[in-house]
């Protein structure tokens, strides 16, 4: 009987492990969304057309700051790739710094933000661009 609930138990831990592998691979591993939504501008709204683009950070906590810095409301309504969550959820810790595709869709994000595309077409660009995972 001992023997059989460690068994279970070790099958367990490895469903759990084998799960936490495959979520950090997911936030680790390139892009396989399509290059559609170029970085060309719809019509730019007005309160961004004066929109000054500033340097962005190295990738990691210090752009992920910087974003939710500078474009809140944005980022919390954009989806990432890699995970069920909205950028800023990604930013606030449920994902790595490290993850790939959260710096890569926040830094196309800012500058379609400081291009003066809308809101809404940045949501769709990105859903096209970087189609949600699994």
């Amino acid at each position: 009987m001992n023997a059989t609930r460690i068994t279970r138990h070790s099958t367990i831990l490895t469903i759990v492990i084998a799960g936490a592998a495959l979520a950090l691979a997911a936030c680790n591993s390139p892009d396989k969304g399509t290059q559609v939504g170029g970085d060309t501008p719809s019509t730019p709204s007005p309160s961004r057309t004066t929109a000054t683009p500033e340097a962005l950070p190295p990738d990691g906590r210090q752009l992920f700051d910087f974003l939710l810095a500078k474009i809140p409301k944005l980022v919390a309504k954009v989806p990432c790739s890699c995970c069920p969550y909205s950028l800023a959820q990604c930013y606030r810790g449920a994902c790595p710094t490290s993850c790939g595709p959260c710096n890569r869709i926040g830094r196309q994000v800012y500058k379609w933000h400081v291009q003066g595309v809308s809101d809404d077409d940045i949501i769709s660009r990105v859903k096209i661009r970087w189609p949600r995972r699994g």
